[in-house]
C-alpha cells in the first residue's frame, strides 16, 4: 500500500475520494460493511487506508460505523435467518469455525474470550452470536469495546504511513505481534473450556 500511494500519488487518492463529497464516506462505510456480511471479502486493507483518506479522526469514525453496521448485519442475518442464509455469505471453514464459536458466545465471558481471540475474524463471532440468545445490545458491547483499540492503532498506522514509513510499520508489528500473544493466550483459554462445557452438554 505504501508503494502504491507513493506510485500513484496520495494526494490523487484524497482528491478522488473528496470529489465524491457525501458520497466518499458512505461508499467507504458500506464498502467495510461488506467485508464482514460476505465473510470471502477481506477488509484488512481498509483499516491503514482509512487514515491517508480521511485523517485519523475520521478515518477512525468511519471505519468505526463500517464495523459496527457489518456486525449488526451479520448478527440479523443469523438471528432471523439463520444457518440456510449464512451458509451462502460464509464459506465452508467459515461456518465450521460459526460451529466451533457457538458454545463460547452465548455468554458474556465466552463472548469476550471469543472477539478477542478471533479479533481479525469478527464476521464468525457475529454470525455466531446471533445464532445464540446473547443480546444484541451486549454483542455489540462486547465486540466493539474489544476492537477500538486494535482498530485505533491501524489506522493512525495508516494516518503516518506516507509520511512515516518506518514508524507506522514498527507500530504495526509491534501491535501484530502482542495481538499474536494475546490471541494464543486467549485460544488455549477457549481450549480449556471444550471439554467442560461438552461434560454439562452430555450430562
Amino acid at each position: 500500500m505504501y508503494v502504491g500511494a507513493r506510485l500513484i500519488g496520495l494526494e490523487n487518492i484524497q482528491e478522488k475520494v473528496q470529489g465524491l463529497g457525501v458520497f466518499g464516506p458512505i461508499v467507504f462505510i458500506l464498502l467495510k460493511t461488506s467485508t464482514i456480511v460476505f465473510a470471502p471479502l477481506s477488509g484488512g486493507p481498509l483499516y491503514i487506508a482509512a487514515g491517508p483518506l480521511f485523517g485519523f479522526g475520521r478515518g477512525l469514525v468511519y471505519i468505526t460505523a463500517g464495523d459496527i453496521l457489518g456486525n449488526s448485519v451479520a448478527f440479523f442475518i443469523s438471528r432471523f435467518f439463520g444457518r440456510k442464509i449464512m451458509s451462502r455469505l460464509l464459506s465452508g471453514s467459515g461456518m465450521k469455525t460459526v460451529d466451533d464459536l457457538l458454545f463460547h458466545v452465548a455468554t458474556m465471558k465466552g463472548l469476550i474470550y471469543a472477539r478477542a481471540a478471533f479479533i481479525g475474524f469478527p464476521e464468525a463471532v457475529s454470525y455466531a452470536a446471533g445464532l445464540t440468545e446473547i443480546s444484541f445490545w451486549r454483542f455489540i458491547f462486547v465486540s466493539e469495546g474489544i476492537a477500538i483499540l486494535p482498530r485505533a492503532i491501524l489506522v493512525f498506522s495508516g494516518a503516518i504511513l506516507a509520511q512515516k514509513a518506518f514508524t507506522a510499520l514498527a507500530v504495526i508489528t509491534v501491535g501484530s505481534l502482542v495481538a499474536a500473544f494475546l490471541g494464543a493466550r486467549f485460544m488455549k483459554k477457549i481450549g480449556s473450556m471444550i471439554p467442560s462445557t461438552l461434560d454439562k452438554i452430555l450430562r
